[in-house]
Order: C-alpha cells, then structure tokens, then sequence
C-alpha cells in the first residue's frame, strides 16, 4: 500500500504507511532503499530518520550477539536496556525482556532473571506458555518452589505440554521430590491426550467414545478414547477393557508395554506393573529402552519393577552367551571341515 501511495504521489501518506509497516514487523531495509516505487519517499526528511534509527538498532543488535557470544553479560544486559528505549512496540518489548532473563539466568542472577521473565509475560502473549515455564524453571533454580509450581501450573493452563521435558531438565530438580510435580506432569500429559482427541473434557471424550463403539464395536480410536478417558476419570478397570481389547496378535508385545506405559503416566503403578510383567512373558526384553523411558519414572522405586529389570537384564546376558558359544561351535566346524 506504501508502494501504491507513492506512485500515485502521495509521499507523505506513503511514508505513514511504511512507518506502519515497519511497525508491525517489516525490516528489509535494503529493499526499501532500492525500490523504485518508493522513489518519491526517499525525498522525505522522514525516511532517512526511519532508516537511521533501524540501523541504529541493526548495529546494537550486533553488539549483543557479539558480546552475548563471548560472555559478556553485563555489556550485552547494557546493549538490551539501549534496545528496550527505542522501541516502543509491546511485542518487541516482549522479546528483548526474554533475552534480558536468559542473560540474568547464565549469569545466577535468578530474582533479576524472574523480574524480565515478568515482563516478557506481560508485554508478548505470543510465546506466554514457554515464558511460563521459564519463570517457574528460574523460581525453582532460585529456591522458591511455590512459586516455580504456581508458574508451571500456569504454564500448562495454557498450552505447555512437554512432560517428558519436565521430567528431565536440571532446572527443575529440586521440585521432583514434591508430590505436586507429579501432579504437574501428569496433567500435562493428560492435557495433551485431550488435545490429540479434541474433547471439552475427558467425559465427553469417553461418551463420544462409548458412542462410536455402539456403531463399530472393534474401532480401535473408540477403544483408545475409551481407555484414556477412563484413566483420566480414575476409572481403572473399564480403562483395562478397553486396552486389552486394542491388543493383537502381531504387535502384542509392544502394545502391552505401551499401555503399561499409560497406566504407569496416570499413577495406576499396579496396573502398570501387571502390563509390564504380560508384555515381558510375550517376549517384550528392551530393558535398556525402559531404563531411558520417562513412562516408567513412577515405577523406578517399585520393587517389581526392578525385578522385572534385572530379569530383562539376566535373560539378555544368558541369551549373549549362548549366541557366543553357538557362533565358538560354527566356528570349531568350519576349521575342522
């Protein structure tokens, strides 16, 4: 539309326009000077200073990223405050606020790394779930565990999903021990799994299910549907029908083991456990994979589930030796022959 008002020769309007523009994201400044259609606006007093004052800010950007890079903190925290004052877009706002924390959390400062954390929050709703979980990562790392659990409350309530990236971070150590992250994590999954099959709530999730199975009885999205709501709902045994029902002869060993892996999400540990022991007596022995498994987090300390490990591991060790002494007997063989 810029381009438009110049050439009809409307430079002033033009100029209005690209600053608009400019404002809502656009920044190839180099095209901006070439294009002829702009001709008659590069005469403007006021597109030099539109171009002066975005090199200014290209030139401070620079500067961070360089002593960003080297570790520069306090010079690169100075460069972003430069950068905060000339703008005056929320969203840009948003995004320098967000560097500003991750500079204060490289360098330990956590309660100056929550304070930016705030801000980006507050200005840039467009990332506000990562922002969220940043905050709750920096109060945990501050030692401020309602606060970090308050934030990644939050942080779910709007669309954070990663449970397995929860389960995992250094940063969020402190609060494992808590049974509130436990919660945490398995209402972050459970609002992923509700997500997947875009229900209200896992009861209309369950009735659209149950509905679905009086027309086709063997459907096996109706039958997972059927199996997550009622775990979610604390509903065990109609979640084990359905799961069992799901299992065929083919892939059996690996599905038991996934829905071990369901139960054991949701805090069903017995359940968990029973699947667990099925998937093994169909042949399922990758002990090294569950060992990695953030699934199995709530069965490490069950006894059970050691005993089933250090079974997988045994069978696996007697296994290798045998193949050894078989490939020692070919091998006997065929120098003899």
């Amino acid at each position: 539309l810029a381009c438009t008002l110049s050439l009809r020769g409307d430079a002033s309007a033009a100029l209005t326009m690209l600053e608009r523009s400019v404002k809502l994201g656009w920044n190839d400044w180099n095209h901006m000077q070439r294009d002829s259609d702009l001709a008659a606006v590069r005469e403007l007093a006021g597109f030099e200073a539109l171009i002066a004052g975005h090199e200014d800010t290209d030139d401070l950007e620079a500067l961070y990223e360089q002593a960003a890079k080297y570790r520069n903190y306090d010079e690169a925290a100075e460069i972003l405050d430069q950068l905060l004052k000339s703008t005056n877009d929320n969203h840009d706002k948003g995004k320098i606020y967000g560097e500003l924390a991750m500079l204060y959390y490289k360098k330990g400062d956590y309660q100056s790394s929550a304070e930016a954390f705030k801000n980006q929050i507050t200005l840039d709703h467009g990332n506000i779930e990562n922002a969220l979980y940043n905050l709750a990562c920096v109060y945990a790392m501050g030692g401020q565990k309602d606060k970090a659990f308050k934030s990644l409350d939050q942080a779910i309530s709007v669309g954070y999903d990663s449970a397995s990236h929860m389960r995992s971070d250094s940063d969020l150590k402190s609060l494992r021990d808590d049974p509130r992250f436990d919660k945490l994590t398995k209402k972050t999954f459970g609002a992923k799994m509700l997500s997947k099959y875009g229900g209200s709530s896992w009861q209309d999730v369950l009735e659209r299910g149950e509905k679905q199975r009086k027309n086709a009885p063997t459907s096996r999205k109706a039958l997972e549907q059927i199996g997550w709501a009622n775990l979610y709902l604390g509903k065990p045994g109609p979640s084990n029908e359905a799961f069992s029902a799901l299992i065929d002869n083919k892939r059996a060993p690996v599905q038991k083991y996934n829905t071990a892996c369901a139960f054991a999400i949701t805090g069903h540990v017995d359940q968990a456990i029973a699947w667990l022991e099925k998937a093994q007596a169909d042949g399922w022995d990758d002990y090294r994979h569950m060992k990695r498994d953030s699934d199995m987090d709530a069965l490490r300390d069950d006894s059970r589930y050691q005993t089933i490990v250090e079974s997988m591991r045994s069978e696996s060790r007697a296994n290798g030796e045998r193949h050894n002494r078989d490939r020692g007997k070919r091998h006997d063989r065929q120098q003899h022959d």
